[in-house]
């Protein structure tokens, strides 16, 4: 089994186990969206590998069926089957990448304010609306990344006639490290919420495993950053440029909370 077609069978796994927690009434309607979203997601995956795979197309279907969610989220009066709603379109906002980066943040507040006025309160489908956001961040920010290192790698072998990233590019880079820490902090202030509602054991290795994730990238980005900063000792005469202490900063403080979030040695290796 492939590494995508895995991931899609523990997002589906969540899918199953937040719409069979017998807190909702389903309807038909949440019942269609649940179908269309699963199937979507298998689709996505199975065919990641394929060169002419039109994954465009995919992305825009997902990003489809979370604007139906949305408004039928919105037009539903019972708290309880909003939050469900809003389960289904953060996953597919978070899914279709970028067709679903600028509407899935007011879609997360949305379904949280909502599971705030459920009662009793979905917790397991309220998890999966918290946690959308940081996921999406981290896998948005890292295509993001990749964009700015093949952009660097082109300038340094001089189809540009550059020298790695120009001063706008080094900036966007900073820029994506800094949501690629956010998504890493995000989900390590989600995770005592998400220990203590009642989710699966692979709710929560699944987790573990996207908060290593993340800071994985973030760390990717950070070397990718020190590697494009410009000394006043380089010699070309050449503006210094550097990172922000507050970026440096806040990439070191996040080790060690995820370390003790996993319950790791202050020694051990994450192995990024």
């Amino acid at each position: 089994m492939t590494r995508p077609f895995r991931n899609s069978v523990l997002i589906l796994a969540v899918l199953l186990a937040a719409a069979c927690a017998g807190q909702v009434q389903t309807a038909s309607s949440l019942r269609s969206l649940d179908t269309r979203l699963k199937d979507t997601l298998v689709q996505k995956n199975v065919h990641d590998s394929d060169p002419i795979f039109n994954e465009v197309a995919l992305s825009a279907a997902l990003a489809a069926i979370a604007e139906d969610a949305v408004d039928q989220a919105r037009e539903t009066p019972e708290a309880n089957n909003q939050v469900a709603l809003y389960r289904v379109a953060a996953i597919a906002f978070w899914k279709a990448g970028e067709a679903g980066e600028s509407r899935i943040a007011s879609t997360v507040s949305e379904g949280l304010a909502a599971c705030d006025r459920a009662a009793p309160r979905p917790a397991r489908d309220c998890a999966v609306i918290r946690l959308a956001l940081p996921f999406a961040q981290t896998e948005n920010e890292f295509r993001k990344l990749k964009i700015l290192q093949r952009l660097a790698g082109q300038s340094q072998a001089g189809l540009d006639g550059g020298a790695g990233l120009n001063d706008e590019q080094f900036r966007a880079a900073e820029g994506v490290l800094g949501q690629m820490m956010s998504a890493t902090d995000g989900l390590l202030q989600a995770r005592p919420e998400i220990e203590n509602a009642p989710v699966t054991e692979s709710f929560i290795l699944y987790l573990d495993r996207q908060t290593k994730t993340s800071f994985c990238h973030a760390a990717a980005a950070f070397g990718f950053l020190s590697a494009e900063q410009i000394s006043a000792a380089d010699g070309q005469g050449r503006p210094v440029r550097a990172m922000s202490a507050a970026s440096r900063s806040a990439f070191a403080g996040l080790e060690p909370r995820l370390k003790a979030a996993l319950g790791m040695p202050d020694a051990a290796s994450l192995n990024c």
